[in-house]
């Protein structure tokens, strides 16, 4: 199994620069704008319990300009960042603790990743960091920062995490039983493709679609297979497929193994991330991607040019049970457990 390093130039300069829109967008995009709160000279990041605020805070020098972190308690027991703005002005941040969950969809899976190579870019300023599955190995030589980023889904972006080192590494994350990749609500193409496979299907009486108050409902879930050009959209989206991969892994402690810099590792520091899969462009043509779309409801969901109260998803074929209506084409459907043709 080959070893391979990722290949792009790293910009010259990487640190936020020190202007209030810039930190608020910065901290917005990665812990959420309900999260971010400001009053006056004082930002306030709210986790739910953070085990690692100072070092995150320390991180966080790394990444604003003319930033220091303070120890002092009289902003918050965890300490504080203060950083000098351009206009001559200062401003404080610390992190609160919040009651709630504020990490759907895998987030707490991102931010465990997060903590733990911020910590250690924290302790230790540089480390190469490789990622190891049984399919693929990726090596990424000289990190000093790292960003959260999934909130940032312009242009069709998909990277959750970017390392920032002698290359830009950007990583979409999933968890190893996530059945869903996304919502397709943003691909017309898609959604005019199902609309036209809900017709053909209603024409040949495979199911029915009622109209309830002010939306709709079809008898059976029905499923249809991405097309390879499809498949690499929805997996590596306009900003993985160059420089980035999909990482599959349920992170925890037990994933991380960090080896400070000595004469067994060429005295650099070395952080080994174990994953289940990694997925890149280079090891998974299109057409072996697992990529489906499921047709199904959702009385909530108001899609635009779609019926409302359906939603189309892309999902994992393992995901599809005996009770979907599974498309192998517009033209060319049966029903699995009855192998039925449908058209």
């Amino acid at each position: 199994m080959e070893t391979r390093t990722m290949e792009m130039v790293l910009p010259k300069e990487n640190k936020i620069k020190n202007n209030i829109n810039d930190i608020l967008f910065a901290l917005e995009n990665t812990y959420g704008t309900d999260n971010i709160k400001q009053k006056g000279n004082l930002i306030k990041i709210l986790l739910p319990n953070p085990k690692n605020a100072i070092d995150m805070l320390k991180a966080m020098v790394n990444i604003f300009t003319n930033s220091i972190y303070s120890n002092s308690t009289t902003k918050s027991s965890k300490g504080h960042i203060e950083i000098q703005l351009n206009n001559g002005k200062k401003i404080y941040i610390v992190i609160k603790p919040k009651n709630v969950n504020i990490f759907p969809h895998g987030i707490k899976n991102e931010i465990e990743i997060y903590e733990n190579i911020s910590k250690i870019i924290n302790n230790y300023k540089v480390v190469d960091i490789e990622f190891v599955a049984n399919n693929d190995t990726i090596k990424i030589n000289n990190v000093t920062n790292v960003i959260l980023s999934g909130r940032d889904t312009k242009e069709n972006k998909k990277a959750d995490l970017v390392l920032f080192g002698d290359v830009q590494f950007r990583m979409s994350l999933k968890k190893e039983n996530a059945e869903h990749w996304h919502s397709i609500d943003k691909y017309p193409s898609i959604i005019i493709k199902a609309k036209n496979i809900i017709s053909d299907a209603i024409k040949n009486k495979k199911v029915k679609l009622k109209k309830i108050g002010n939306y709709y409902k079809l008898s059976n879930r029905i499923a249809f297979s991405a097309s390879p050009k499809e498949k690499q959209r929805i997996v590596f989206g306009s900003d993985l497929l160059t420089n980035g991969a999909v990482i599959i892994c349920n992170f925890s402690e037990k994933n991380f193994k960090f080896e400070p810099a000595s004469d067994k590792n060429n005295n650099k520091n070395t952080l080994k991330i174990t994953v289940n899969h990694i997925i890149t462009s280079k090891n998974t043509p299109p057409q072996k991607l697992d990529v489906w779309f499921l047709i199904r409801n959702d009385s909530t969901r108001r899609t635009k040019n779609f019926y409302p109260g359906l939603r189309v998803l892309a999902v994992k074929k393992s995901s599809l049970n005996k009770n979907i209506i599974i498309c192998r084409n517009i033209v060319t459907c049966k029903k699995k457990h009855q192998q039925k043709i449908l058209y």
